[in-house]
C-alpha cells in the first residue's frame, strides 16, 4: 500500500509540475506577445507623430520646403500654397509674397515661428482662396508682415476711396489679406505694418482665440467684410485712421464681440465701426480716440 501511495503521490506532484511549467510558457508567450504588439504600436504611431504638417523654410531670396511638391509653387518672388494641411513656416522673405490658393473646401493651418514677410508692391500675405485658415503663432514667436511707403515717401490713396470693401480684382489693399473666414489663435505676437493703406482685410469673419495681434495702419487697421469675435489674446491698434470696421451685409453679419481677451485701439477717428451690434465689456477694452464707436448702415464707408 505505501508503495501505491508513494506512486500516485509522485504522479499528483509530475503532473503538478508539468501544469506549472505550462502555464509558465505561456504567460511568457503572452508577455513576449504583447510586448511585440506594443512594439509595433509604437512603430505604426511614430510616423505619425513625425508627420506634424509641411515645412517651410524662408531664406530671403530662397526658400525650402518639405512637404509634397504639388503643395507648393513658385514664380518669381510669389510662393503659393496649394492644398490643404498644416504648414510650420519660418524665416524671412525681404522682398516677397506668400499666397494661399487651396480648393475652397480645404482648411489651411499656417503655424508662424518667427516669420518676418516684407513686399513692397503688393500684400505680403494673399489668402486667396480656402475653406477656413487658422494662423496660429508658436509660443514665443514674433512675427510680422510689413509693406513699404510709395517711392516719394508718402502713402498711397486709400485703395477703397473709404466707400466699400475691396473686390478680388482690385489694387493692393492690406499687410494680411483673406478672401474667407480667418481664426487667429497661439500665443505668440503677429506684428501688421500697412504703411500705404490698411493691415488687415478679411472676406468673412475674424475670429481671434488667442496670441498678440498688433495692426499699424494709414487708414483703417482692419476692414471685416463679416464680424469680429475675440474669445482669447489681444488685439492691439496703433497709428490708424480708424480701428476696426466690421462692414456686413445686413442680418447678423458686422459684429463686434469681445467674449474674453482684450482690444486696445488707439486711433485718430473712431474705433469700432460695426453695421450690427457690438459686446465692448468696459474692462475688456481701451480706446483711446475721440470717438469710441459709430454704427453703419450695410455697405456704408468706413470714414
Amino acid at each position: 500500500m505505501d508503495g501505491k501511495k508513494h506512486s500516485f503521490l509522485y504522479r499528483c506532484m509530475a503532473l503538478l509540475l508539468c501544469l506549472i511549467l505550462a502555464l509558465a510558457q505561456s504567460g511568457c508567450a503572452r508577455r513576449k506577445s504583447g510586448g511585440e504588439e506594443s512594439k509595433e504600436s509604437e512603430e505604426s504611431a511614430a510616423p505619425e507623430a513625425e508627420n506634424d504638417g509641411y515645412r517651410l523654410f524662408l531664406e530671403e531670396w530662397h526658400y525650402r520646403f518639405s512637404g509634397a511638391p504639388e503643395a507648393l509653387s513658385a514664380e518669381g518672388q510669389s510662393l503659393t500654397l496649394r492644398q490643404g494641411g498644416r504648414y510650420r513656416i519660418s524665416g524671412s522673405l525681404t522682398d516677397g509674397r506668400l499666397i494661399v490658393d487651396a480648393p475652397p473646401w480645404e482648411t489651411v493651418h499656417l503655424i508662424l515661428e518667427g516669420v518676418t514677410i516684407t513686399c513692397r508692391t503688393t500684400e505680403p500675405l494673399w489668402i486667396k482662396s480656402a475653406a477656413c485658415v487658422i494662423l496660429e503663432t508658436a509660443p514665443g514667436s514674433v512675427n510680422s508682415l510689413n509693406d513699404c511707403e510709395t517711392a516719394s515717401g508718402s502713402p498711397s490713396e486709400d485703395p477703397q476711396g473709404n466707400a466699400k470693401f475691396p473686390l478680388a480684382g482690385e489694387p493692393f489693399a492690406a499687410c494680411l489679406r483673406c478672401d474667407c473666414r480667418l481664426i487667429v489663435q497661439g500665443s505668440g505676437t503677429l506684428n501688421l505694418s500697412g504703411k500705404r493703406g490698411n493691415s488687415l482685410i478679411t472676406g468673412g469673419d475674424l475670429f481671434l482665440e488667442g496670441g498678440v495681434l498688433t495692426l499699424n495702419a494709414v487708414h483703417t487697421a482692419a476692414l471685416i467684410h463679416g464680424s469680429l469675435r475675440i474669445s482669447g489674446g489681444r488685439l492691439n491698434i496703433t497709428s490708424a485712421e480708424n480701428g476696426v470696421a466690421a462692414i456686413g451685409y445686413g442680418g447678423w453679419e458686422g459684429n463686434v464681440l469681445v467674449e474674453g481677451g482684450t482690444l486696445a485701439v488707439a486711433c485718430r477717428n473712431t474705433a469700432v465701426l460695426y453695421s450690427h451690434r457690438t459686446s465692448l465689456p468696459e474692462k475688456q477694452v481701451s480706446f483711446l480716440c475721440p470717438q469710441p464707436m459709430r454704427k453703419l448702415s450695410p455697405y456704408a464707408s468706413p470714414s
